[in-house]
């Protein structure tokens, strides 16, 4: 869940903004890995410094204790500080995603496709 607060009349300049992120941790250790989660979220806030949305540069933070828990349910360690920023994604990388979703259409109407009647 996130929400935006500010005046849309000033273009959301020094707007806040927050996420509450819930995440999975994977641990790589010496006989296996180790999976930790959070049960209660993680808030992430910032201010938005720029008449901009999405937010690009601005860092959200968090600075609330998290318990970090084991598959079982167990506190095993606690998460102090999260960071997160938001970047522009590059054209290139935009396009092939493009690419990727227009094959899986292509896929889907040519398996759905019917020839007409000679």
């Amino acid at each position: 869940m996130g929400m935006i607060v500010g005046d849309i009349r000033d273009g959301l300049e020094g707007a806040s903004s927050f996420f509450d992120v819930f995440f999975e941790i994977e641990v790589r250790i010496l006989d296996g890995t180790s999976n930790t989660h959070n049960e209660e979220p993680a808030r992430v806030t910032t201010i938005i410094t720029g008449p901009r949305l999405p937010p690009f540069e601005d860092a959200y933070r968090g600075f609330q204790p998290t318990a970090l828990r084991d598959p079982n349910g167990n506190v095993v360690g606690r998460l102090r500080h999260l960071q997160h920023v938001p970047v522009r994604p590059s054209t290139a990388k935009i396009k092939r995603e493009l690419i990727k979703i227009e094959k899986k259409l292509d896929r889907i109407l040519f398996s759905q496709w019917i020839p007409p009647d000679p």
